[in-house]
């Protein structure tokens, strides 16, 4: 485990319980599996996790609690939602005898049990309980736990999802602060909340307030990330269109271009990517005055789309689109 092989660790793991079992064990070889992605291994650990909890500490015990959880959420991988709420909130309920209920775990498991109302569709019934596991986050000794900053962002998310906006800009802005504490300034988490509190403030219409932040959340990325990796030319792509929606076009046009390049470096010019790069930039462009350079790029992406995926390709088509509804609108 420690030289990062999961995969033979887990086998030692297993052979180990197999010896001797008890919970240690067990539970390492369910929890390495689970790891793995062998939802079957892990669901078939999921009796022994639990007996072993509940004869080694017994039936109130942070470790039965801990076994409760970790079962709970192999029934979740396992799309066996009802059975991970019934023992999640059994899990709590053990929490709150054993250890008073105010530690990290029961956090995780409030977390957790949150999580698994809310996408069975009853947010109301999940918001108390973010809300309470993220009360016991405000007593952590470091004013923060490691995952307290995604409790924010998922009670933010909730709240946003449920037409309360206004109330989730300074959860958003905590889970930021709290991420930069616990996790420091390039977790790759923190560009994702920098840019979720962005998206926030543009449908609020705070415009100004967003420009920095998503300029903020790119500059994170690029160090958290790498220019190299994909995922950041899906974000400058992602944030250069929403710059464009509020009227950023300077700061959207340098981030497209920089796209472009990447993209070549990347994938070449004749890929699909690249095309859609300069189809991205070209409606920009194409949007102002500088139509003659729109059109320019315009047919590139389309001749490279035709070579790449065919003239009759949806992308295909939807340049010539655009394309053609620049000309006709041209006087």
């Amino acid at each position: 485990m420690a030289q990062g092989d999961i995969a033979n660790a887990s086998g030692f793991f297993r052979r180990a319980a197999d010896l001797d079992a008890r919970y240690a064990y067990v539970k390492a070889a369910q929890a390495t599996a689970l790891q793995l992605g062998n939802t079957e291994a892990a669901l078939a650990l999921s009796n022994p996790v639990l007996q072993t909890a509940l004869t080694e500490f017994g039936e109130i015990s942070a470790e039965r609690a801990e076994a409760l959880a970790q079962v709970a959420q192999v029934l979740l991988i396992a799309q066996k939602p009802a059975d991970a709420e019934k023992l999640l909130r059994e899990a709590l309920a053990v929490g709150e005898k054993a250890t008073g209920g105010k530690d990290e775990a029961q956090a995780q498991r409030l977390n957790n049990l949150a999580a698994v109302l809310r996408s069975a569709g009853y947010a109301e019934a999940a918001e108390p309980f973010y809300r309470q596991a993220i009360a016991i986050d405000r007593d952590a000794p470091d004013g923060v736990y490691p995952e307290t900053a995604t409790r924010l962002a998922n009670l933010a998310e909730l709240l946003v999802a449920t037409g309360r906006a206004a109330e989730a800009e300074g959860l958003y802005e905590s889970a930021i602060k709290a991420t930069r504490q616990a996790q420091g300034p390039t977790n790759p988490e923190l560009a994702l909340r920098i840019a979720a509190l962005a998206d926030l403030r543009r449908g609020l219409g705070k415009t100004e307030e967003a420009l920095p932040l998503y300029l903020e959340a790119v500059e994170v990325s690029r160090v958290s990330l790498t220019p190299e990796h994909p995922e950041f030319r899906a974000r400058l792509d992602r944030i250069a269109g929403a710059l464009r929606s509020i009227g950023k076009d300077p700061e959207a046009e340098r981030l497209y271009r920089e796209l472009i390049e990447l993209t070549q470096g990347a994938l070449g010019k004749d890929s699909a990517d690249y095309a859609r790069a300069l189809n991205n930039l070209a409606q920009l462009l194409a949007s102002g005055d500088r139509k003659p350079e729109a059109e320019g790029l315009f047919r590139e992406a389309l001749a490279v789309l035709t070579k790449a995926q065919g003239a009759e390709s949806a992308d295909a088509k939807q340049v010539a689109a655009n394309l053609g509804a620049m000309i006709a609108k041209q006087p």
